[in-house]
């Protein structure tokens, strides 16, 4: 072909390609492209993200001495089932011990003082009683001595009256002045006898009332020696070092005669861990972090295990992102009853962030894309025709199909793009009988 004829021929493909508003085509070759084809299919579109994680126990304890002591005894060893409320260790605690009977004591004595306190009260009534009493008969004695003060008044005005007309004569006149001063004087004696009297009221109650303050003070006492005694029991109890839960014992780092304490700080004297139950850890990229949601489903492939992968659901996350990673935390907790899965195993955890459900699919390697546009080439007749197509939800390899295809085309499954409209191609079969 001339030279000049070719030049022309690339001049018309260049402006019809910018008349029709997509990029230059290459001219199509003048033999048959072989291309490998393929049919959308309906199925199930998933867009997913797979990280690695790590199994870990959902529980994990450790255990240690809350008082000084000195290890008695061991009854487990790492890798032993326990559960809860188990002793997995004895402590000697003589302090503790001699603390308790000291208590005992306290609360004996307390209770005695009470008793004591109990009896001064009914003593102090009664006393309160006897000076109600000898007040009250005071009072009576100085009403009997006033009215016989005013009984001998009138009958010395009546002596003093007769002796005027020397009715009787003035020896009678001061006797009946002697009668009527010792009256007086009666009356007197009676007085002071009710001020006495007042005087011991007064007295027995303060008594009786401190007698109930001391009555209340030993009930005090009384409690806060219980209080001591229960602290004793509650600190005696601790000699015993138990599982808090079902579990394994992953760890031991206590031997019988060593020296514990209760620092928090301190190396534990076990691990313990719950088995029944392990959760998967993972953190998902910051880009996924919006479509993760607690019970999304989960494909976890355990690298020890063989075998399909675990499906379950993501059970929590952690919300905020880690400022180090810029990753998001989520768990999924597995059933773990046959023990299978142990914690620190590594694992490849898919989890699902989006499902479309009985979708046209096809593969991501048949589109092309050009800048916001996708298409696909789809083979009529033997040769290339690009076609637009509308993308929705990807997943690697698969790609869902909202617009431009039906479940009867065929388009080019691999490189695309290195055809041109209308060119020919040639299916593997076509090759094959041209060969013969």
């Amino acid at each position: 072909m001339p030279r000049l004829y070719c030049l022309h021929l690339l001049a018309i493909s260049v402006l019809i390609g910018c008349r029709d508003g997509s990029a230059p085509q290459p001219l199509a070759p003048l033999t048959a492209t072989k291309v490998e084809i393929v049919k959308p299919v309906r199925g199930t579109v998933r867009k997913t993200v797979e990280q690695p994680g790590q199994v870990e126990a959902i529980e994990s304890s450790p255990i240690h001495a809350r008082t000084v002591g000195l290890v008695k005894s061991v009854s487990v060893d790492m890798g032993d089932r326990v559960v809860a409320g188990q002793i997995l260790a004895e402590l000697a605690l003589p302090e503790v011990f001699a603390t308790l009977e000291q208590a005992k004591a306290s609360l004996g004595e307390a209770e005695s003082g009470r008793v004591q306190a109990e009896a001064a009260v009914e003593v102090e009534r009664a006393r309160g009683v006897g000076a109600e009493a000898k007040l009250t008969s005071s009072q009576a004695g100085v009403r009997r001595a006033e009215a016989d003060l005013v009984r001998r008044k009138r009958e010395l005005e009546r002596i003093q009256s007769l002796a005027r007309e020397s009715a009787v004569t003035n020896a009678l006149v001061d006797e009946s002045q002697s009668v009527f001063r010792a009256s007086e004087a009666a009356r007197d004696e009676a007085l002071a006898q009710v001020l006495v009297a007042q005087a011991v009221v007064v007295e027995a109650r303060a008594s009786a009332q401190k007698s109930l303050a001391d009555s209340a003070h030993a009930s005090a006492h009384i409690e806060l020696a219980k209080a001591d005694l229960e602290q004793a029991k509650a600190m005696l109890s601790y000699s015993s070092v138990k599982s808090p839960f079902d579990g394994v014992i992953t760890r031991r780092s206590v031997d019988t005669g060593q020296l514990v304490g209760g620092n928090a700080s301190s190396l534990p004297l076990f691990t313990v861990a719950k088995a029944g139950v392990l959760t998967v850890s993972v953190t998902i990229p910051e880009v996924a972090t919006p479509q993760i949601k607690v019970g999304a489903t989960a494909l976890i492939k355990v690298q020890a295990l063989a075998g399909n992968p675990i499906e379950a659901k993501v059970s929590r996350t952690a919300f905020s992102l880690d400022p180090s990673s810029r990753g998001l935390r989520i768990e999924i907790d597995l059933p773990n009853a046959d023990t299978r899965l142990r914690p620190g195993m590594y694992t490849l955890v898919t989890v699902v962030l989006d499902e479309h459900a009985d979708v046209l699919s096809i593969p991501t390697s048949a589109i092309i894309k050009d800048g916001e546009r996708s298409f696909c080439v789809k083979v009529e007749e033997l040769k290339a025709h690009r076609v637009s197509v509308k993308i929705g939800l990807v997943d690697g390899l698969v790609a869902e199909v909202l617009e431009g295809l039906s479940d009867s085309d065929t388009i080019v499954k691999t490189t695309p793009g290195v055809l041109v409209d209308g060119q020919a191609v040639a299916l593997p079969s076509e090759l094959s009988a041209q060969a013969r």
